[in-house]
């Protein structure tokens, strides 16, 4: 290699000696012909365009070989654009030449024009799209004959970390515009920044088709709607913060999780949600208490939070403020009202079913939601023997017994009603004795 670049340095001096000195002075200055730019990227004061993840530390910097756009402005004339292009410390262009009188000068990268449309959804591809402009100062006298220094400002662009259980999916960002929708599609250059660009058919910024983790760059600063199909999984109005990134969780339609108090068992603090038609309840997929599908959870009196405890229930007839999935669960969870139990005889397929030897009633929804279903455990009940005055399971993996928040007039006073199973054939809402252990079938409270 070295004997090669030798070689090709003698030659060129070789061919040197064979001009004139009207011809080398011509030479001379076309090997000064050219300018240097020293671009900095702006750093947001909370974010110092920086954020992390698992992978690790994400920082924007130039790499070699990248380009940036130059043009200027004398007047209102602007000239054409410059290609200068990163030689590991500077940017140099051969075309770009000084002005004859003072000029503004613009910069930007990647270009103009930045899609935003089927990103990769790769961590180190968010360089791709991380939109640059900057310009000299308004009114400085700058020429370029001793280079130009420009602070780049980054696009207003926030950062979506998709955590995708589905499978197959196709994001896309709507925006609501004097009451039209539109979708975004990109970046444009718009004054002194890059502006959104919106088109008025659905754009995917982000196709995949297995789970796993995905990442791209959409606007911030304005109204967006991210969706998937049908399916909204973010909705502000005030739009995201520039330079953040934020998380989401993508499930089948229908599909979600929600957060709850500490519990042992309940991985992450989080418990899944399932909807079984449209506008319906969001049912936890276990009961309160468990750890999984199959698991009874606890047998808790009306209102009650502590398990196989008879002393333990609410004895007024409303139960706001004592609701056992509240208590338990958090203000994001709690028991499902009476219509709502009847209603998954009414609008779901239901079978009596078993699952890992555990016998119970599986809920599955119908049309857009028949991926999606539920399964209800018979655990039985606790109570009093009679026979005996202990303490005891009854009829557990033979009938389920279930709480409901709503309530019934029952011979002058009020009880409170429980769904009781035995059988997909056999189902019925009745009132209860409120210190029975009965289970609870928590829902999304919205």
């Amino acid at each position: 290699m070295k004997k090669t670049l030798l070689f090709a340095m003698m030659a060129a001096v070789l061919g040197f000696t064979a001009c004139s000195k009207e011809e080398l002075a011509q030479i001379e200055t076309a090997q000064k012909k050219g300018m240097i730019l020293h671009a900095t990227v702006a750093q947001p004061e909370d974010t110092k365009a920086t954020f992390t993840d698992n992978e690790g530390v994400w920082h924007f910097a130039f790499a070699e070989g990248d380009k940036i756009m130059v043009y200027n402005k004398v007047g209102d004339n602007a000239s054409s654009d410059y290609t200068f292009t990163n030689n590991g410390t500077d940017f140099i262009s051969t075309d770009a030449q000084p002005t004859a009188e003072p000029a503004r000068w613009y910069a930007y990268y990647p270009s103009r024009e930045v899609s935003l449309a089927d990103q990769t959804g790769k961590w180190e591809d968010l360089a791709n799209v991380y939109a640059l402009f900057g310009s000299t100062p308004y009114g400085s006298n700058v020429t370029g004959k001793d280079g130009l220094a420009i602070t780049m400002e980054p696009a207003k662009l926030a950062f979506l970390k998709i955590v995708n259980q589905k499978g197959s999916i196709d994001i896309n960002v709507m925006s609501n515009i004097n009451g039209e929708n539109f979708w975004v599609n990109g970046l444009k250059v718009s004054g002194s920044s890059f502006s959104p660009t919106f088109v008025g058919s659905r754009q995917a910024l982000l196709s995949a088709t297995e789970v796993g983790t995905y990442y791209i760059a959409v606007p911030a600063g304005t109204a967006l709607t991210v969706r998937d199909g049908k399916q909204i999984i973010k909705s502000t109005s005030k739009g995201l913060k520039a330079g953040k990134y934020y998380e989401l969780a993508i499930y089948p339609f229908g599909q979600g999780e929600a957060e709850v108090k500490a519990e042992a068992g309940i991985s992450g603090n989080k418990v899944k949600w399932i909807q079984l038609w449209e506008n319906g309840p969001k049912f936890a997929e276990f009961n309160v208490g468990a750890k999984s599908i199959t698991e009874y959870g606890g047998y808790y009196g009306w209102g009650g939070t502590k398990d196989k405890d008879m002393s333990n229930y609410w004895d007024g007839d409303n139960i706001s403020g004592h609701d056992t999935a509240i208590q338990l669960w958090g203000d994001k969870w709690r028991m499902p009202t009476s219509a709502e139990l009847q209603a998954l005889f009414n609008k779901c397929s239901v079978e009596w079913t078993a699952i890992g030897g555990v016998n119970g009633l599986k809920f599955t929804g119908k049309d857009d939601y028949s991926v999606n279903s539920i399964f209800l455990p018979v655990a039985g009940y606790f109570d009093v023997n009679g026979l005996n005055g202990r303490h005891e399971l009854f009829f557990t993996n033979k009938s389920g017994y279930y709480w409901t928040s709503s309530t019934q007039l029952s011979g002058g006073s009020i009880d409170p009603i429980k769904l009781y199973i035995k059988d997909n054939s056999y189902q019925t809402l009745t009132g209860a004795t409120r210190h029975g252990g009965l289970s609870v079938r928590a829902v999304l409270a919205e």
